[in-house]
């Protein structure tokens, strides 16, 4: 019994350890970031040039592996003589929109994308890797478009 105490209070612990290790902001060479909240919600932006785009959600933990579950905020969209129908939001809050409000949003450059984001990583070393497809670590470094030099796919931790 006492080993089964002793395991358990291990194995509680070094989550709590691992959430606080976790919690802030993660950027990557690509123009992606995710801030982790201690309340287990996460919320993910790319920007590249004048295009950006965002998502929010919750995070889980298995052992190593951080998993997202993106939860996307939609708007409706109230249209004459037609039924209402769910969109994408561009904010972070639901709300009713008009036809014009909605092809306003159309243009701008910045957009919910939730499914741009990855959704397991590895932490590891103080470093997130996202796992492919098959569940393996993407240590590779690619090159970006405008240079000839590599550059990591993983994230590091910044200051807020």
């Amino acid at each position: 019994m006492k080993i089964f105490v002793f395991t358990l209070l291990l194995i509680l612990t070094s989550g709590c350890y691992l959430q606080s290790k976790l919690e802030g902001k993660y950027s990557d060479f690509w123009g992606c970031s995710i801030v982790f909240q201690n309340d287990q919600t996460f919320e993910f932006n790319y920007q590249f040039d004048l295009s950006s785009a965002w998502a929010i959600g919750t995070w889980s933990r298995i052992g190593d592996t951080i998993i997202l579950e993106v939860t996307p905020v939609f708007d409706t969209l109230i249209r004459t003589n037609q039924p209402d129908t769910l969109v994408l939001s561009l904010d972070k809050q639901s709300q009713r929109i008009s036809s014009e409000q909605f092809a306003i949003y159309q243009m701008t450059s910045r957009e919910q994308l939730p499914t741009y984001v990855p959704n397991k990583f590895v932490f590891r070393n103080g470093r997130l890797y996202k796992l492919d497809n098959n569940g393996k670590l993407v240590k590779k470094k690619v090159k970006r478009i405008s240079s000839k030099r590599k550059f990591p796919t993983w994230y590091r931790h910044v200051n807020k």
